[in-house]
């Protein structure tokens, strides 16, 4: 999802991605907007990863997807730079917005993030 305040994939996954080489999944959220996330950014999440489908209808709001979309790239990121520089400092993730972060909780617990 592209928007005045979207954050490029370079400033989430520093690495390089082919994009002609790589899968997507998408995420579909219950007010109808549509997340594309790279597969191996979905595997993160234990529930994407077990039902290996390629689109979800799920039952959060899209200002809620985008935090979890958020995540699993953040969780992606750091996992691997830990995995491939040792113990380094890893970034906080942003703050969650309090009016959508026990929505963002209840996501997390139905995604196994």
């Amino acid at each position: 999802m592209l928007g005045p305040s979207a954050i490029s994939l370079k400033q989430i996954f520093p690495y390089d991605i082919d994009i002609y080489d790589e899968d997507y999944i998408r995420l579909m959220s219950s007010d109808g907007y549509t997340f594309v996330i790279n597969k191996r950014a979905s595997i993160q999440s234990n529930f994407l990863k077990l039902s290996q489908k390629k689109q979800y209808d799920l039952p959060f709001s899209k200002a809620v997807l985008e935090v979890v979309v958020k995540y699993l790239y953040y969780k992606l990121r750091w996992s691997v730079g830990v995995i491939q520089n040792g113990a380094i400092e890893v970034a906080q993730f942003p703050p969650i917005p309090e009016n959508i972060a026990m929505d963002v909780a209840k996501a997390s617990i139905f995604l196994e993030l």
